[in-house]
C-alpha cells in the first residue's frame, strides 16, 4: 500500500515531471496487483490530478485552454497528428482506415 503514501508525497512536493510519471505507473501495478481497477483508484487517480495539472491539461475538462481560449483537445491533438507525420515522414489521412475492416476509424 506505498502507493497512497506516494501519492501524497507527490501532490505536497515539486517533483520534476520524470519522478511523478514513474510513481503513476508504479501506483497503477500496484493497484493491479491488489485487484483494484487502477482508473478507479484514489492514489492513482491523485497522482494522475498532479501530472495533469503540471501539464497544464487539466483544462481539457472545460473544453478549452482559458488561456488561449483554444480547444485544447483539439489542439493536442492536433500537434501530435502533426508530429507523427513528420516522424513517419507521410501526412496521415483522417479518419484513419481499419486494417480488420472496410470502416473508418479515429487516430487512437
Amino acid at each position: 500500500m506505498k502507493r497512497f503514501t506516494t501519492a501524497l508525497e507527490v501532490l505536497q512536493t515539486d517533483y520534476e515531471f520524470r519522478v511523478i510519471a514513474r510513481s503513476l505507473a508504479a501506483a497503477a501495478e500496484e493497484a493491479a496487483a491488489d485487484g483494484v481497477g487502477a482508473e478507479r483508484d484514489a492514489a492513482v487517480r491523485a497522482i494522475a490530478y498532479r501530472l495533469a495539472r503540471l501539464c497544464r491539461v487539466d483544462e481539457i475538462s472545460y473544453g478549452y485552454d482559458p488561456a488561449t481560449l483554444a480547444d485544447t483537445y483539439c489542439t493536442l491533438m492536433k500537434e501530435c497528428k502533426d508530429r507523427a507525420c513528420e516522424a513517419a515522414g507521410e501526412k496521415l489521412g483522417f479518419p484513419l482506415p481499419d486494417p480488420v475492416t472496410d470502416r473508418k476509424r479515429l487516430p487512437l
